[in-house]
């Protein structure tokens, strides 16, 4: 039994030594600290959305589906209207009884996020906003490395701190559930 113990203690210590050993890198530059962190978030953001991938499921739910693909629709009209020098209407009958589309749609114009689904078709949409949720929980990790900068953090704490922010419990729902939720995690650090 203490033979087992002492196995496991030289397992976890040689674990240890391996990821100390990851962020070793000594960077002389931000820019490696930055291709170390994308390649880690790439390889991270394959990992946790494989199901998705595999199963061919959107990360779009029904709720967001039924919220946000209309409003993401409407952008890209809006925003097809605008390039063609036509304008847009600031009161719409298709937008809940009849209201005002800055005040009833503001979250998406507001959300600098949202316009990566405009270059979008409408049948691709799902895909625009699933790219639109890997974006933002990139820039929430960037977000937490430029802390780590200003605050002369250590870069290994740095790189920590950044997947524990962009990959936390509260991360991983609002991908899952409402992508307008992120934009606060992704704007906070900054």
């Amino acid at each position: 039994m203490c033979r087992a113990l002492s196995d496991i203690r030289e397992e976890m210590f040689a674990m240890k030594k391996t990821m100390i050993n990851i962020f070793k890198i000594k960077s002389k530059s931000r820019w490696q600290l930055l291709a170390l962190y994308t390649v880690l978030f790439a390889v991270t953001v394959f990992v946790t959305y494989l199901p998705f991938w595999v199963t061919n499921t959107s990360l779009m739910c029904e709720d967001a589906f039924s919220q946000h693909y209309e409003t993401r629709v409407w952008l890209r009209h809006a925003l097809r209207q605008l390039f063609r020098g036509e304008g847009v209407s600031f009161w719409s009958w298709n937008v809940g009884l009849g209201a005002d589309t800055i005040g009833s749609l503001g979250y998406v114009l507001f959300d600098p996020f949202a316009y990566i689904t405009a270059v979008f078709p409408e049948k691709y949409l799902s895909i625009g906003y699933t790219i639109e949720i890997f974006c933002q929980l990139y820039v929430a990790g960037l977000g937490v490395l430029y802390f780590g900068k200003v605050t002369s953090m250590d870069r290994k704490y740095s790189i920590c701190g950044a997947f524990a922010y962009a990959f936390s419990s509260w991360a991983l729902l609002a991908a899952g559930s409402h992508s307008m939720f992120l934009l606060p995690l992704a704007l906070f650090p900054f």
